[in-house]
């Protein structure tokens, strides 16, 4: 359950921090498991109670995403048709292959202190087809 300080976090999100949030969920996950697999992280109760609890965080994430036009259900359509995985990989590709190092380090630092940060967003939304001419 998504206490309500947490969602009221949420709710006041832009959508980059809806896709930071939901990357760094995924990240968590995938190298717990990862740890875990190769023995360097031992399973435990409170561990497996955390994986849950970000798991949840993540699908919660994810329910929300209608705010943006992402239909939350297309998770499960196969990747190339998927609306959700069209939003992730505009943001992903922003994220990892449109900012230098130093604009993300101001990305983040401005963002940690509830800046703006428009002026290192991308220039068209997740849904809008780029138009070259």
């Amino acid at each position: 359950m998504i206490d309500q300080d947490l969602n009221d976090k949420i709710e006041k999100m832009q959508e980059v921090e809806y896709y930071l949030f939901i990357e760094e969920c995924g990240w968590f996950l995938w190298h717990t498991n990862h740890e875990m697999s190769h023995g360097r992280i031992s399973e435990s109760p409170e561990l497996t109670a955390d994986i849950v609890k970000i798991r949840e965080i993540q699908e919660y994430l994810v329910s929300k995403l209608g705010k943006f036009g992402v239909n939350p259900e297309s998770t499960k359509a196969p990747r190339d048709i998927s609306e959700y995985w069209h939003w992730y990989d505009h943001w992903h590709k922003w994220h990892k292959e449109t900012l230098t190092d130093e604009e993300w380090e101001t990305v983040t630092n401005r963002l940690s202190k509830d800046e703006d940060i428009s002026e290192f967003l991308p220039k068209r939304k997740w849904n809008e087809e780029e138009i070259i001419l």
